[in-house]
């Protein structure tokens, strides 16, 4: 009879673990459809345009018109995916971040829900941390939304917004995903695109300020700075990924089975 591994069976990531997973992100960044779209953003006639200067003013709102929509939907997707079946706020600006149900490794080697000890070391959800940065970018984004001229203090005209169902996909597929309940795949998904996504943003902010044409390099430092803290906060961080896929499928070993 064989003794089940208690560190992997609780779902905490050991050294063996961490390397298992890591190859399969390695993999997963390696694929052909992975390096295929890595390509296709970065060439991006969108991102051309920016950095061309040549992105009219409808486009710009466009871009903040579809966000807003994004911003709400992958929050309440992130919202689920950390435990919280009802966030269904009127607004993301005005809404708070749900309590965290807290997951603890204990010295003893095993997970479960408990009050802070400081004797264990708490594994943070990488959900709920996710969801935590729409609510803080939501603020962000309605100070861009104002350079393009949606001004409305209820937000209506954002709300009025007729969004595509191309621009929609990408929340739909999260959406897809929260309510099959596979934080797996979602870990997976974070952890192999944050890369392009993180560069994406960066040359887009730095495009936006840099260009003369669209005005913000005209602007005082820390009214441009304001004006595009929200797309300029996405790729501040150029993330690798590798620990928020660890953070979203270590501690739940039959989840990333599901991969």
């Amino acid at each position: 009879m064989t003794t089940p591994n208690k560190a992997v069976d609780s779902g905490i990531a050991t050294t063996r673990g961490i390397s298992f997973y890591l190859e399969i992100l390695d993999r997963l960044r390696n694929e052909g459809f992975n390096l295929e779209t890595n390509e296709k953003l970065a060439i991006h006639p969108y991102l051309i345009a920016a950095k061309e200067g040549t992105l009219s003013l409808a486009q710009r709102r466009a871009f903040v018109g579809e966000q807003y929509s994004v911003q709400y939907s992958d929050a309440c997707s992130f919202a689920k995916l950390a435990g919280h079946e009802n966030f269904r706020p009127k607004s993301l600006s005005v809404a708070s971040v749900p309590s965290a149900p807290t997951t603890i490794i204990t010295n003893e080697g095993s997970s479960e829900k408990s009050s802070n000890d400081e004797n264990n070391e708490i594994q943070p959800d990488l959900f709920q941390f996710l969801l935590g940065g729409e609510v803080y970018a939501s603020k962000l984004l309605l100070d861009h939304a104002k350079s393009v001229g949606f001004e409305d203090e209820d937000e209506g005209d954002l709300r009025r917004y007729t969004v595509t169902a191309k621009a929609q996909a990408y929340p739909s597929y999260w959406a897809r995903i929260a309510l099959a309940g596979n934080r797996g795949a979602g870990a997976a998904a974070c952890a192999v695109n944050f890369p392009a996504w993180g560069k994406m943003c960066a040359d887009l902010s730095d495009a936006l300020q840099n260009q003369p044409e669209y005005g913000y390099s005209a602007m005082g430092d820390d009214k441009a700075s304001t004006s595009l803290a929200f797309i300029g906060r996405n790729g501040s961080d150029r993330h690798d990924g590798r620990k928020c896929f660890l953070r979203g499928c270590g501690h739940r070993s039959s989840i990333i089975a599901r991969i």
